[in-house]
């Protein structure tokens, strides 16, 4: 019943998973399967055993605000959360080799122990754990019946850091310092994210009560109704027996039957039994309406879904007076700064609360792009974190197919307005002007012939340094009776060129193929960092024996410095409608580089570029690039083009 013992059972803990993690080298499964089986066994009961002590100690010692006692709970609860995840993988071998596990000595007691154990290990992971806890309530549920898994790819970005906002509000350091206070979370509807804000609501709400005595969630939605829905659900999982499962400290109030965990239990307010009395209630549940001027709240504003959907969709009145009372009314609320909010939400309006927010930061210029995540971005000191959920994918489909399809959502698209579209399904601010180079105003084709030239040219918008641009190199070949460039094929893809002095990269060998199938004869190259690209594809031409491609680096320059992506775009606008020929959506195959090339350039906002991680500009600015350099007036133009034969690759 002493903290020491902890440590050893940790200690313990992390030898045996050493021994594991060298069974795992072994690709022979069955060869490995006892010794990791009574492995995991051993490692999971001192798990269970750490729990216990920790349960005891607390029994009998005053823990209220005990840090050391908190990252200790924290600490069973991950090292729970990984031999869960481990030992799935056993059970799934156990699945696939049924017949022959006794060959192994994997008999039937032990395979049962071993589940029983995995699942006591995801109720320890449940306590700091939305993911975990979600499994746990929904584990004996028909396959069919989990709403979770076919909605995690959704709600997988904000699971992690609303797991960090909780534990950080609740005293757990973090060193690589990401430990939010405030989450904005825009994702499209039926996806989940409510469900989300209420198990968040029960993990804060037991751990104040437990650790810290205190209580109080305002959660707001369009309206009381709503509120309340959410309100009940958080109270049916509190009031479920699971919950003794998760915090064993809450077992004296199932003792006889009927749970007594709640006082004042109405939709509107509820509180968990025993808090002190100056608690008014745990959990307020209202709409934007209600008046909310008396209520104080110490664990979290959580602000759902203000917007009544496409019915309010253009009142920006409406959203505008919700932005008022965010800032006036529901921010008043918390008792103290470092009171966590969770901001959730479908964007439906420019001026809504989640888009009023993002706005902010991008006018101060705060945000910073997650370089390994497109959907996410956030302030330095991560005080605040954006995720904003796009429905699709890198190569245009659907990142949730269990729940919505790729052809379901195009279908979406084609019935709704682009800004729409944009809004409520792609989560990116949208205007609602025109778009300058929608399909309506393009000139397209639906077949080429013999008046199309066999040689094209081409231009190529690199992104050398980072994965989070599109690499654009879209193809044009002239057509003899309009006398148009038309374009015909496209390399797009969100992708890095890498480092292309490697004889093994990959991407660049592509390049020079699709130069190549092309015929392409004259290729230009944006060019603002290097000046060996063009070489190094020149040179790669010819030792894949093609030795036809004319290849210049365009430096792009003007007379007060360096040139705009929207500065560009947009002088070249007149030209390229004017002049060059689109494929008709009817003949490009979906997710092909050249349709998600026009899925781009088509839906390009030039009044709203203020989100550039979502804004993608690299289409229209790729044909901006050929439209300056083979169609403009070359007197107008302003830029440099430097010849390769006056440099070596080898210099």
């Amino acid at each position: 019943m002493n903290l020491p013992k902890i440590d050893t059972y940790f200690k313990n803990t992390d030898d045996l998973i050493k021994q594991i993690n060298a069974l795992n080298k072994n690709k022979d499964v069955l060869k490995t399967l006892e010794q990791r089986v009574d492995l995991l066994l051993l490692c999971m009961t001192l798990i269970e055993k750490s729990q216990s002590e920790l349960m005891q100690f607390k029994q009998f010692t005053r823990t209220i605000g005990n840090l050391d006692v908190i990252n200790i709970d924290y600490k069973i609860s991950e090292y729970a959360n990984r031999l869960y995840k481990a030992s799935l993988k056993v059970i799934e071998v156990f699945q696939k080799n049924i017949p022959v596990l006794a060959k192994y000595n994997i008999t039937i007691p032990k395979r049962t122990k071993f589940i029983a154990l995995s699942k006591k290990m995801l109720s320890i992971s449940a306590r700091w754990s939305i993911e975990s806890f979600i499994t746990y309530y929904e584990f004996d549920m028909p396959t069919d019946n989990k709403a979770f898994p076919k909605r995690k790819p959704l709600l997988q970005d904000v699971i992690f850091y609303a797991d960090r906002m909780n534990a950080t509000k609740l005293g757990i350091k973090f060193e690589d310092g990401i430990m939010p206070h405030r989450i904005i979370f825009a994702v499209q509807p039926n996806s989940g994210k409510s469900f989300v804000v209420n198990v968040y609501s029960v993990l804060a709400l037991c751990m104040h009560a437990i650790y810290y005595n205190t209580s109080g969630i305002l959660r707001m939605s369009n309206n009381g109704g709503n509120a309340c829905g959410f309100s009940d659900q958080i109270k049916a999982m509190i009031e479920n027996d699971k919950i003794v499962d998760v915090f064993p400290e809450f077992k004296k109030y199932f003792a006889t039957g009927k749970p007594k965990i709640l006082e004042k239990a109405t939709s509107e307010e509820w509180k968990i039994a025993d808090l002190e009395p100056k608690i008014r209630a745990s959990h307020f549940a209202r709409g934007r309406d209600s008046a909310i001027n008396s209520l104080r709240i110490f664990v979290l504003l959580a602000i759902d879904d203000l917007s009544d959907g496409f019915d309010q969709m253009n009142n920006d009145e409406a959203h505008q007076a919700m932005t008022t009372k965010y800032q006036i009314d529901m921010d008043s609320r918390k008792e103290s700064e470092d009171i966590p909010e969770f901001i959730a939400g479908t964007m439906f309006n420019e001026f809504d609360v989640p888009n009023f927010l993002i706005k902010q930061l991008e006018e101060k210029d705060l945000l910073i792009d997650d370089p390994k995540n497109q959907n996410i971005r956030y302030t330095k000191d991560y005080n605040t974190v954006v995720i904003q959920i796009d429905c699709f994918d890198k190569r245009g489909n659907s990142i949730a197919p269990e729940l919505i399809s790729t052809e379901k959502l195009k279908d979406k698209q084609a019935s709704l307005k682009p800004y729409e579209f944009d809004l409520v399904y792609r989560q990116i601010r949208s205007s609602r002007d025109p778009r300058i180079f929608d399909w309506s105003i393009l000139d397209t084709y639906k077949s080429n012939g013999p008046e199309i030239s066999k040689t094209a040219t081409a231009v190529v918008d690199p992104t050398r340094k980072s994965g989070n641009d599109y690499f654009a190199m879209p193809v044009f070949r002239h057509n003899s009776k309009t006398g148009k460039e038309r374009l015909t094929d496209a390399i797009y893809q969100q992708k890095s060129l890498g480092k292309v002095s490697d004889p093994k990269n990959e991407f660049l060998f592509k390049v020079c193929q699709f130069i190549i199938s092309n015929s392409i004869v004259h290729l230009v190259i944006e060019n603002n960092t290097s000046n060996t690209l063009g070489s190094f594809i020149e040179q790669k031409l010819k030792d894949m024996g093609y030795t036809g491609c004319k290849i210049e680096e365009v430096f792009n320059v003007s007379k007060k410095g360096r040139e705009t992506k929207l500065q560009r775009i947009l002088s070249q606008e007149a030209t390229i409608v004017n002049n060059i020929e689109f494929p008709d959506k009817t003949i490009l195959k979906p997710q092909t580089d050249l349709a998600l090339f026009m899925e781009d350039f088509t839906r390009f906002d030039a009044k709203e570029t203020g989100n550039k991680k979502t804004n993608h500009d690299d289409a229209p600015d790729s044909v901006a690039i050929y439209s300056d350099k083979f169609l403009f007036n070359r007197q107008n133009r302003f830029s440099e083009v430097v010849g390769l034969k006056k440099r070596s690759i080898w210099r």
